[in-house]
């Protein structure tokens, strides 16, 4: 990864452009952070990945993300897109909630090991989601 231009700062109850209002923060990695956000216009709940703006441009991963999730929002095995954009130190993206993540599913589970028959499942359910992008 590349040299941030500023730190991210994203505080709990800040609004992003009058459309979500950050609720706790989720995780983080590499590239960035993911934040718990609550949808203002109607109600529910997404996640919103933030990336820091960097130096060089070309390593910004985040654009490429909304530019392929753009692509793929016609696939049932997508996440729905619902907002995009970016402040003086970061870009981001809102996207639907998927559910629980398969690490956390997996701490909780005996000898923290998925089955075998629930492993099968997940791998049809990703080749299928496969089959219909290619």
């Amino acid at each position: 990864m590349g040299t941030p231009i500023a730190p991210v700062k994203v505080n709990i109850g800040d609004k992003i452009k009058d459309q979500f209002v950050v609720k706790k923060k989720l995780g983080e990695g590499a590239c960035g952070q993911v934040f718990l956000v609550e949808l203002l216009q109607g109600k529910g709940r997404a996640a919103m990945k933030v990336e820091p703006l960097m130096k060089n441009k070309e390593d910004e991963i985040l654009k490429m993300e909304v530019y392929v999730l753009k692509k793929l929002q016609n696939s049932r095995h997508v996440c729905r897109l619902l907002g995009s954009g970016k402040t003086d130190t970061y870009t981001y993206l809102v996207m639907s909630l998927l559910g629980k993540e398969i690490g956390d599913v997996r701490r909780r589970l005996k000898d923290r090991k998925i089955s075998a028959p629930s492993t099968v499942r997940i791998f049809i359910q990703l080749v299928k989601a496969l089959q219909v992008l290619g």
